[in-house]
């Protein structure tokens, strides 16, 4: 009996599923136009097209328990990130170079330099990009939406990178 409600339920969960916009990026635009259909996934939340934006309302795993009529309680759900100031970010590892970042989500947003004190003072090296976003997919979209993509080497936020006033930051190639 048990595996037979396994099997409904996931019998329920693709249905439930292929009714609704997977691939979506978590905070991005949304139609609430009649006949749109506001529910989607980014493959770890469920999403909901609210105020022109998808939010998250649920994780998977709960909504799954949900489907199989088990108690579930919502964890806290992440909030939207915010867009840091302009100014000079240092970080706090050794020989890590300073980012100057414009304020705003666009390409080619942030400047490099070789100093690594938090001043900006040193020689200009590069010029990339950097998004908000709240985990490494949401960054992927982001950067290809701005017709870039994630650097390699930022497995992590820049915010991990010791870049203390750029949370939810990441770094385009």
């Amino acid at each position: 009996m048990r595996a037979l409600l396994g099997v409904v339920a996931v019998a329920v969960i693709g249905v439930v599923f292929t009714s609704c916009q997977s691939g979506v990026t978590m905070w991005s635009a949304c139609s609430n136009s009649p006949g749109t259909d506001q529910f989607g996934t980014n493959g770890h939340y469920v999403l909901r097209c609210e105020g022109g934006k998808w939010n998250p309302i649920m994780t998977i795993a709960e909504y799954v328990k949900i489907l199989q009529h088990k108690p579930v309680s919502i964890a806290p759900l992440p909030t939207e990130p915010t867009v840091p100031n302009a100014g000079c970010y240092g970080s706090s590892h050794v020989g890590h170079p300073d980012i100057y970042f414009s304020g705003q989500l666009v390409a080619q947003n942030a400047s490099i330099f070789d100093s690594s004190d938090g001043s900006c003072g040193g020689h200009l090296t590069e010029i990339k990009t950097i998004v908000t976003a709240y985990n490494s997919a949401d960054a992927e979209a982001a950067c290809s939406a701005l017709g870039d993509r994630v650097a390699s080497y930022l497995g992590t936020s820049i915010f991990g990178l010791g870049y203390s006033g750029l949370t939810y930051m990441w770094g385009c190639a």
